[in-house]
């Protein structure tokens, strides 16, 4: 991790201030005129990825699946699980603004007439964001603490009885989020806490997916079928991966070197679709 892992996630980190810092520079310079009410989306945006970036390089999240267990680690200077629940909670908030952005994409090619007064949809859309990232805040800080049970299960495996890439030790055992989802083999003796996370999770990534894939349809532009298909790959398929395949029994150790720095990527991402799709901005 400190040798492979972490100088990339230098690297793309300061790629992604970089860039979500040029593109609220470029509006506010210029006032946002150039691309309309349009400018009030990419504002909450760029803010969002950098506040995201900033979290994910402090925290720095690795996560690790072993058969029916998922578990979660901060390796930055802020690990503890609050933080790491925090990171969670602003993972969340994307996946909102990203419908509002195929809404608006919508809004744009069915009725641009009332484009105008798209901005005083935003504060709906936010206080939806805030609820999304409370629910994942939630699900992480209150659903995956680690109970009594939670901490037997994955105990051989702070104590290195079990194969993994990342070193553990008992003693940053309290640091770790844990879901044990079966606890008599695969699909017996489920954890209701643990499901409860899921649940959480769950809702707020079918939604944001059915919604986006439903106004999508109707927008076969490149810029469309790019911010459909980017976070698929750095937003949905990392928790979908590392979060809920552990529920089929399914345990892939390489993944705590591989997820960390697509989940970075994705605000890096999000950026360079912007600039290089706007026009007003190449």
């Amino acid at each position: 991790i400190q040798d492979v892992i972490m100088p990339l996630q230098h690297s793309i980190t300061v790629g992604s201030l970089f860039i979500n810092g040029l593109i609220l520079t470029l509006i506010l310079r210029r006032n946002g005129k150039e691309v309309g009410t349009y400018r009030y989306l990419l504002s909450c945006f760029a803010i969002n990825d950098i506040l995201y970036t900033i979290l994910h390089y402090i925290t720095f999240p690795v996560p690790e699946t072993f058969p029916n267990i998922f578990i979660l680690r901060g390796h930055g200077p802020f690990s503890s699980t609050f933080w790491l629940s925090m990171y969670m909670g602003n993972y969340a908030t994307g996946f909102p603004l990203l419908v509002t952005h195929f809404l608006y994409r919508t809004m744009a090619l069915k009725w641009p007439y009332i484009l105008t007064h798209f901005f005083k949809l935003l504060p709906l859309a936010l206080v939806i964001t805030f609820l999304c990232g409370t629910s994942w805040f939630t699900s992480s800080y209150v659903f995956m603490e680690q109970d009594r049970e939670s901490t037997s299960f994955v105990q051989p495996i702070f104590r290195g009885e079990v194969y993994s890439p990342v070193i553990h030790s008992p003693q940053r055992a309290p640091l770790y989020l844990v879901c044990v989802y079966w606890t008599e083999g695969t699909f017996k003796g489920g954890r209701v806490k643990n499901f409860i996370a899921l649940f959480l999770l769950f809702i707020v990534m079918f939604s944001a997916y059915l919604t986006q894939h439903s106004q999508s349809r109707d927008d076969a532009t490149a810029e469309a079928v790019v911010q459909t298909v980017v976070p698929l790959l750095t937003a949905y398929f990392p928790v979908g991966i590392c979060i809920f395949a552990p529920i089929l029994g399914f345990a892939w150790p390489p993944l705590a070197f591989l997820i960390p720095n697509i989940c970075c990527i994705h605000p890096l991402f999000d950026g360079l679709v912007v600039m290089l799709t706007v026009t007003e901005y190449r």
